[in-house]
């Protein structure tokens, strides 16, 4: 999947392959790690691309994925309304991951022997960048952003985009969901 909308290659996918834990974010800026992200330049978007592709009909797919731009899926859609980013505040994506890195042995798994404090606000600055760009792109393709920040129960954010997609029983397509959502996509 070359070309302008999947990038030249795997170059990013290839500079982090087997690369210790904490590898790509050790002696790195937020800026530096963002900048190295696969995602960033479309390499992994072929697959998902491939993916969609193979879909049956017009058949409603749902795709949860954190390395997508609306640079790289906008090509792939019929219209703007068959996609929205859920994109977390700061504060609540910060919550998600001090839960998921509470555990030591994924903070070794992670970021190796590196100080977890350090990784932890590289990470978190890393992923601002990220949504920021998801934002940033998504309004350039007039594409639906929902920011999430915990508020609703993760059951009422699904059940709102299963009536946007038409996959609740006896929906329709209706237009964006509105309001803060309540899980990270990450």
């Amino acid at each position: 999947m070359g070309g302008a909308v999947f990038g030249g290659g795997a170059a990013a996918v290839g500079r982090v392959a087997g690369a210790a834990p904490g590898g790509m974010w050790e002696g790195r800026t937020a800026e530096e790690v963002f900048r190295s992200m696969a995602g960033l330049y479309g390499e992994t978007a072929g697959f998902l691309a491939e993916d969609l592709r193979d879909r049956a009909g017009e058949r409603t797919v749902l795709v949860d994925y954190f390395g997508i731009l609306p640079d790289h899926l906008a090509p792939l859609l019929t219209r703007p309304e068959d996609a929205v980013f859920l994109v977390p505040t700061p504060e609540f994506r910060a919550a998600v991951l001090r839960a998921r890195f509470a555990d030591p042995g994924r903070v070794r798994a992670n970021w190796g022997s590196a100080d977890p404090e350090r990784m932890f606000a590289l990470r978190c600055a890393r992923d601002a960048l990220w949504d920021r760009e998801i934002r940033r792109q998504a309004a350039r393709h007039g594409l639906d952003v929902v920011t999430v920040d915990g508020s609703v129960p993760v059951a009422e954010l699904a059940e709102r985009l299963a009536v946007r997609f038409g996959l609740a029983p006896g929906e329709g397509r209706p237009g964006a969901v509105s309001g803060r959502g309540g899980a990270a996509a990450e």
